[in-house]
């Protein structure tokens, strides 16, 4: 009974950890939280060689007080149950498991319905993997955080039948297929599926390897494998498993390690809406606390701006250069900014990164979401750059994102709009909204600006066209036709493929005259420059309790900072003084775009804080940046949807 008893002190030891957390010393039970009305449907998926980690519990209670949390096992030695598990472990190490168990899954987790004493045994031996018949519980619709996972895992499983890679993040299989050269709406290639499974088993088995020290430095969060995975294809190409050595492959595990440890779920981004302020110490000791580098015009802190077109060929571009130009100006001596010109190949934005490397640039800022990966590839080799990508909602600690506010510029810019529409007599409460291609951002600036129109004459619509639907759209007589008198053309995109169109919002001429302008929405990027190389020269880039360096760091400034502005055509000053009230609201954060009740077009997003119809809520309730920054729906007022396939 000697394997016996060491087992039932690995439950033993589990049971008092769990209790001294107050948690459950027993494995979870499906049945016991799972009802019948859960259960959109069953399917047989067969016999599978299923990867003893993936399996969390017991479908019943049966037998499950005879286990500890993690399968060990912690009835009495002198019980039949002792005997028989004994009995099962010589049979095991002599022969192996012989008999598949039965397994239910559920939103990923696998849970044993027949044969938990097999799973026990294995578990103490050490086995990998064990041979079970799964039968898939599909779950109906839910607000579960997990559900949107699965759903995208159960396309990646249709599309690869791969059931071994599991991500805890939405997004995560369509980047995986995105990295394949793939898509999860049709069946890859038997080649591309052995591959990927090849990669990921090579990639596992260093992993393990690699444990050990990711866990020291991870500082007590638990790193999936999948996960590592995903950020290991992202900076290595995942053929390269394929064709390194496991050695190789630990090396590479090695060198971006912090990366791999770093916390990936979007609630637990480190969200900076203004650059921390530097606290002002006095004493003997004050000294002390100087800042080891002092930037001066002998020994500037040198930052490199990489663009991925000419200044005089884009409108993003060339709002970037005026905010490095402004930020110089503004900062002096102590920093020396330059730009390199990179196109949209990898292979010349990667020279161009070297080449900022190799000139001693101490920052380097890529202007444009499509550069982050290459970002990332030099950011995890020379750590001691300082690596910014424009970008929102990245989880990677080895390059800081950062973008603007611009929903709340729409957000005024939407109520300006309704506005006008109503004192300038038009006769459709109906504004119209163009915009060149979907883009999540994008599409949280047309909530904004819905919002704010609704806010001002609350039975308005918008009218929203795509241009990337039809280029040679003739937009403006749909909306004539519509009776739309006042239109907004607001987006400005990293794209390069921006026309010369006016941006702004404008009431249309009733003849072929000129427009009148209303207002424009604009992002001020020196502003943000300038913020952020203060905060470097006076040494707050890492300033402790504000950043954490196993946590991804995103700098999302609005219009109390500057980054964000509206600028504004000929109005009444009755007008100009609501659009103030409005602007130091949003600014002083007492409202937002995203504040109070919602609708969607498919229903409610956010209620109300208060449930009395008759009084009025003294607080609001706002969307949190995870939900802005994945948002996948439009307000109820708008006549449009977002284009299929869109991110």
């Amino acid at each position: 009974m000697e394997n016996y008893y060491n087992a039932r002190k690995k439950g033993l030891s589990a049971t008092s950890k769990a209790e001294a957390k107050g948690e459950s010393p027993y494995l979870p039970v499906l049945d016991s939280f799972l009802q019948s009305q859960d259960i959109k449907f069953q399917a047989h998926l067969g016999l599978m060689e299923l990867p003893l980690d993936y399996i969390v519990g017991n479908k019943s209670e049966s037998r499950n007080n005879a286990f500890a949390n993690n399968f060990m096992p912690i009835l009495g030695p002198k019980t039949e149950f002792a005997d028989k598990w004994e009995h099962l472990y010589n049979s095991v190490s002599e022969e192996g498991v012989r008999d598949a168990i039965t397994c239910y899954e559920y939103l990923g987790n696998y849970y044993v319905g027949e044969g938990n004493k097999r799973v026990s045994v294995s578990k103490y031996l050490n086995f990998e993997y064990i041979l079970a018949d799964v039968t898939r519980l599909i779950p109906v619709e839910s607000d579960d955080r997990s559900y949107p996972v699965y759903k995208e895992y159960l396309r990646f499983y249709e599309a690869t039948g791969i059931f071994i890679i599991r991500f805890r993040a939405p997004g995560s299989y369509e980047k995986l297929a995105y990295y394949m050269g793939m898509d999860l709406d049709s069946k890859w290639p038997s080649t591309a599926v052995e591959d990927l499974k090849s990669a990921y088993i090579y990639f596992d088995k260093a992993f393990k390897k690699a444990l050990k020290s990711l866990a020291s430095s991870s500082k007590g969060q638990e790193i999936s494998a999948s996960d590592a995975f995903l950020v290991y294809i992202s900076i290595f190409p995942y053929k390269s498993l394929l064709d390194d050595s496991s050695g190789q492959i630990l090396s590479n595990i090695r060198l971006v390690q912090k990366e791999l440890a770093t916390d990936k779920d979007l609630n637990n981004i480190i969200i900076l809406n203004e650059a921390p302020e530097k606290k002002q110490k006095s004493g003997p000791l004050s000294g002390l606390f100087k800042n080891t580098r002092q930037y001066t015009a002998l020994s500037p802190l040198r930052i490199a701006f990489i663009y991925d077109a000419a200044v005089d060929e884009s409108r993003w571009i060339d709002s970037h250069e005026a905010g490095r130009l402004y930020a110089q100006e503004i900062l002096g001596e102590k920093v020396h900014t330059d730009y390199y010109i990179a196109d949209k190949a990898d292979s010349t934005l990667s020279e161009s990164i070297k080449k900022a490397i190799d000139d001693k640039n101490e920052v380097i800022i890529t202007v444009s979401p499509d550069m982050l990966e290459e970002t990332l590839k030099y950011s995890v080799t020379n750590p001691s750059i300082k690596f910014m990508n424009c970008s929102i909602g990245q989880t990677y600690s080895s390059v800081r994102s950062y973008f603007a506010r611009f929903s709340e510029a729409a957000f005024l810019s939407g109520i300006l709009a309704a506005n006008v529409l109503l004192t300038s007599g038009c006769k459709e409460h109906k504004i119209g909204y163009l915009c060149d291609s979907p883009g999540t951002m994008k599409t949280a600036n047309i909530n904004a600006f819905a919002l704010g129109a609704s806010m001002m004459v609350p039975d308005c619509s918008i009218s929203l066209k795509w241009l990337c639907l039809d280029e040679d759209s003739d937009y403006m007589n749909d909306w004539k036709n519509e009776g739309i008198e006042i239109y907004a053309d607001i987006e400005h995109s990293p794209n390069n493929c921006e026309n010369s169109r006016k941006k702004g919002v404008f009431l249309i001429s009733p003849g072929d005259g000129r427009d009148k302008y209303i207002c424009s929405p604009y992002y001020n990027w020196g502003k943000y420059y300038a913020n952020i190389f203060h905060l470097i020269t006076e040494g707050l880039w890492d300033a402790q309790n504000i950043v954490n360096s196993l946590q991804a760091t995103n700098y999302y400034f609005g219009l109390s900072t500057g980054v964000v502005d509206l600028r504004i055509g000929d109005l009444p000053y009755e007008t100009v003084r609501l659009m103030e009230f409005f602007k130091a609201s949003v600014a002083s954060g007492l409202t937002g775009p995203f504040s109070g009740e919602i609708h969607s077009t498919g229903g409610i997003i956010q209620k109300r804080l208060s449930d009395r119809a008759t009084s009025l809520s003294d607080s609001l309730e706002t969307l949190n940046f995870d939900a802005e920054i994945t948002m996948n729906w439009l307000n109820d007022n708008v006549c449009g949807t977002i284009p299929t396939g869109s991110k």
